[in-house]
């Protein structure tokens, strides 16, 4: 799949005389889907061209550094001690 065959595949969307299916199906035929099962239970999933791209944005993404390390503990603080049990002997959590 090229450039060209993405580019193709955007200028002729029609929204008057296309449906969703041809779209899905051509997104198939370039091999950005795979097609599962058949007529209503049909779903698709991310072609390889996809599954490489997310692959390669994630291996590029920079890990996320909290802003407010120090907000989990003032939180904790200002709601106080947590109750060890509830109603009719339930524990916290439970």
């Amino acid at each position: 799949m090229s450039l060209t065959d993405l580019e193709e595949f955007g200028s002729g969307a029609d929204p008057n005389s296309s449906t969703s299916d041809d779209d899905l199906g051509r997104l198939a035929e370039l091999g950005l889907l795979h097609a599962q099962g058949e007529t209503r239970g049909r779903y698709y999933t991310a072609g390889e061209p996809l599954r490489d791209l997310r692959a390669e944005c994630r291996r590029r993404r920079r890990p996320v550094t909290d802003p407010y390390p120090w907000m989990r503990s003032r939180l904790a603080e200002a709601r106080g001690p947590r109750p060890t049990s509830g109603p009719a002997g339930l524990t916290a959590g439970a």
